[in-house]
Parts: C-alpha cells; sequence; structure tokens
C-alpha cells in the first residue's frame, strides 16, 4: 500500500445521503463506501485547495436512523471524478459501532446474494 492513511478493516458498498460542512458551506453528496474509520463520498463537484486541507462536520444520514451520525473529518484521498475518501478525526462509540452495524448488514446481504446465484448455477 503506496497511502499510509489508507485504513484497513472491513468496509462495504453502500448508499445513503451524506452532507459535509466546512465552515458555512454545505454541500449534499452519497455515501458508496464505508467502514468504521472512513467513507467514501460522491462529492458532485471537486473539492477546493482550501477544502483539501480542512477538516469537515459530517452527517451521514442512514437508513433506519432517527437522527443522522455525526463525525468530524477530513479528505485523505481523490479517488477520481469527484469520489474522495474521509477518514473520521472525532466521532463517538455509539455512532462507530452503529456504523459496524451496517457495515455487517451490508456484507451480510452481499454474502446471502453471492449464495443465491451459486445455487443457481
Amino acid at each position: 500500500m503506496s497511502n499510509p492513511e489508507r485504513g484497513i478493516g472491513l468496509r462495504a458498498k453502500t448508499s445513503f445521503p451524506v452532507l459535509l460542512c466546512e465552515g458555512p458551506h454545505a454541500a449534499h453528496c452519497r455515501a458508496i463506501e464505508l467502514s468504521a474509520s472512513g467513507i467514501v463520498v460522491e462529492r458532485g463537484r471537486e473539492l477546493s485547495e482550501r477544502e483539501l486541507r480542512a477538516s469537515m462536520k459530517l452527517e451521514l444520514f442512514m437508513p433506519g436512523l432517527a437522527r443522522p451520525i455525526r463525525a468530524l473529518c477530513k479528505p485523505v484521498r481523490h479517488l477520481g471524478g469527484t469520489r474522495y475518501a474521509f477518514k473520521f478525526l472525532l466521532i463517538s462509540d455509539v455512532d462507530r459501532l452503529t456504523l459496524m452495524e451496517h457495515v455487517d448488514g451490508q456484507l451480510q446481504e452481499s454474502l446471502r446474494v453471492l449464495d443465491e446465484v451459486a445455487g443457481a448455477a
């Protein structure tokens, strides 16, 4: 791995709305990959040089939750186009556990679909 900031651990593809705030500016984004240590978002536009160096507030509107999960994050990788990886800098233990439960659920669903495909072959 050439990037030392790249996270290690379970991660899953996902899709839910995210609000990314830097100062008075807010952007509606979509989560596309999630782990306990970070998130990949489809931003809709490229981050500015200032935004690439900034810590940002993040609100994750995960399905089935009554309130958004809030975290402080910073961009760690540009994945091409308008996709960016963010590392969580500050998130409560309870919210991190909720994220891991979501990741586990997404992985279990992927395994179930693979089993169905294998059974149909």
